[in-house]
């Protein structure tokens, strides 16, 4: 018997060693009720060149916040993909967009790139349409 022991890891930075240099890791937990204080979470940033944010929700005060401290990547997972997505004329409709302009997948802002993944659950209605679920791994190579 193998047991594994998992950290939660809520409103932390990390430095990671890889081969080839120290990466920095953020993580900026509950985002959407509780939004912690930007000012004071940015202080403990590690100062790598290479430093990632993970959180919870992509909206545009949190995206302007990490591009501003300089982060390299950003990964979150909450909008769902928009979990219901009604198409009209090549225009998507959610109501997820009323919180954030970033749906699904990989967008630039300036120097960082945003990966907004899908994730595999949904949100009040144990429903999904036009967005499915996803899990996605990044590689990087070289720091």
């Amino acid at each position: 018997l193998k047991l594994r022991v998992f950290n939660l890891l809520e409103n932390v930075h990390k430095q990671i060693q890889m081969p080839g240099g120290t990466v920095g890791l953020s993580v900026l937990t509950k985002a959407c009720r509780n939004r912690p204080d930007l000012g004071a979470f940015k202080t403990g940033k590690p100062g790598n060149a290479f430093s990632i944010l993970l959180t919870y929700q992509p909206t545009q005060e949190v995206v302007d916040f990490a591009e501003e401290a300089g982060y390299r990547v950003m990964v979150v997972e909450d909008t769902h993909g928009g979990q219901v997505v009604i198409r009209w004329f090549g225009w998507n409709f959610t109501p997820v967009l009323s919180e954030t302009l970033y749906l699904s997948g990989f967008d630039e802002v300036s120097r960082m790139l945003l990966s907004v993944n899908n994730g595999l659950g949904h949100t009040l209605a144990p429903v999904r349409y036009l967005a499915p679920s996803e899990v996605s791994v990044i590689v990087i190579k070289g720091v």
